[in-house]
C-alpha cells in the first residue's frame, strides 16, 4: 500500500489508483480482482456507461454499465454474449472477464477488455 494525500486533502492508495479516486469520481464498487491488475483511471463517461483504463502488466479497459432499467441490463448481457462469440477473432477487442454486482440500490455490470490499439497508430 502506498498511501498518498492529493492536493484536495483526500487520502488514497497509489498502488490501486493512478489519480485520486475521490476527485476523479472513480467507482468505489469496482471489484478488487480488476483493481489488482494495475492503476485505474476514468477515461470516459457516457449516458450508458463509464470507461476506465487499468495500466499494470498490460493495459486493460474496464467498462462499467449501470443497469438501472431492464432494457440496459438486457443490452449489457447481449454485449457480453457477443464479446464471448467474438473471442479469439482477429482485429476485435477481446473480453477478458466480466462480473455482475447487485446491491439493494443498484445493479452494475463490469466488462474487462484488453486495450485495442489500431495498426494505424504505428
Amino acid at each position: 500500500m502506498d498511501l498518498f494525500k492529493c492536493i484536495n486533502g483526500h487520502f488514497y492508495d497509489r498502488c490501486r489508483f493512478a489519480e485520486c479516486p475521490h476527485c476523479n469520481d472513480i467507482d468505489a464498487d469496482i471489484p478488487s480482482n480488476f483493481l489488482k491488475l494495475g492503476k485505474c483511471r476514468r477515461v470516459s463517461t457516457g449516458s450508458t456507461c463509464s470507461v476506465f483504463e487499468i495500466v499494470g502488466g498490460a493495459t486493460y479497459i474496464l467498462k462499467v454499465i449501470s443497469c438501472n432499467t431492464d432494457v440496459k441490463h438486457k443490452n449489457a448481457l447481449y454485449e457480453i454474449n457477443m464479446l464471448k462469440k467474438l473471442r479469439n477473432e482477429n482485429n476485435v477487442v477481446q473480453m477478458i472477464d466480466f462480473e455482475i454486482v447487485e446491491s439493494q440500490e443498484s445493479k452494475k455490470i463490469y466488462i474487462l477488455m484488453r486495450k485495442y490499439i489500431p495498426i494505424s497508430k504505428y
